[in-house]
């Protein structure tokens, strides 16, 4: 083979190797890129995995925001479990183009659900005469701000919001605090003793089977740990007290 015909060879071999290299590069860049197939989780398998970890099966267990994990409800606490059972994951999901906290929305309605449960029988109820929102409150006859809210009560009901209050005396079962909830719900007019015990500390002593302790059991459940504490309609939760208008604005 001449030099001339070899030079003409190789330039044309090297030229289909390029052809064939971009070619390549081409289809891969045109290609969907392979994602992992997120199979049906076992969940056998992950409600096993929960157990053991928590002593208890979740309340409900659905789809979570996150690909490749499930969301399981305990109350109002939210986890995320991958579908292969081997990741737990406790912590904020944030949908970043509307910044909504997705968790968050996932605890009010578990909140809501386990308020539920809860006979507006066994609360002490200061209803406003032209009722738009209703929220309830855990409250310590000995909590100063929850005093303060209590002062307030004739202006919240003037606002349209009807109050529910749930027992959470924070010192705990068969303390001081828990006498005198307990004496507040057992009296025949629990509106006045509330009242009294709020204004001038004034309470008389009685027992009886009051929801005291279930109410406490509930605020343990929504992961309350003081007082007041709101649970506004949509199942939000706003610790702490707030003046008259600022609760208003937390409708709207």
């Amino acid at each position: 083979m001449t030099k001339p015909l070899f030079l003409l060879v190789s330039i044309i071999f090297v030229a289909v190797i390029i052809v064939v290299a971009k070619d390549e590069r081409a289809v891969a860049s045109v290609a969907p890129v392979e994602r992992p197939v997120v199979a049906q989780g076992d969940m056998e398998q992950i409600r096993g995995r929960l157990d053991k970890a928590f002593n208890a099966q979740p309340d409900a267990i659905a789809d979570a925001p996150l690909p490749g994990f499930y969301e399981a409800l305990y109350g109002s606490e939210v986890f995320y479990i991958s579908s292969d059972a081997k990741h737990l994951i406790r912590g904020e999901i944030y949908n970043l183009e509307t910044l909504d906290n997705l968790t968050e929305q996932r605890r009010a309605g578990g909140r809501l659900k386990i308020l539920e449960t809860i006979p507006e029988s066994s609360m002490i109820v200061y209803k406003a005469q032209n009722e738009k929102h209703v929220i309830n409150v855990f409250t310590d006859i000995d909590c100063v701000y929850c005093r303060k809210l209590h002062q307030d009560m004739a202006q919240i009901n003037a606002l349209g919001i009807s109050v529910r209050y749930l027992a959470f005396p924070r010192a705990g079962l068969n303390s001081p605090s828990y006498d005198k909830a307990v004496s507040v719900w057992c009296a025949e007019d629990r509106n006045a003793a509330m009242d009294n015990a709020k204004g001038i500390g004034k309470i008389e002593p009685i027992k009886c089977d009051a929801p005291v302790g279930m109410h406490m059991q509930l605020a343990q459940q929504l992961g309350i740990n003081s007082t007041p504490s709101l649970i506004l309609e949509d199942g939000r939760l706003q610790p702490g007290y707030a003046p008259p208008k600022q609760l208003l604005s937390l409708f709207q």
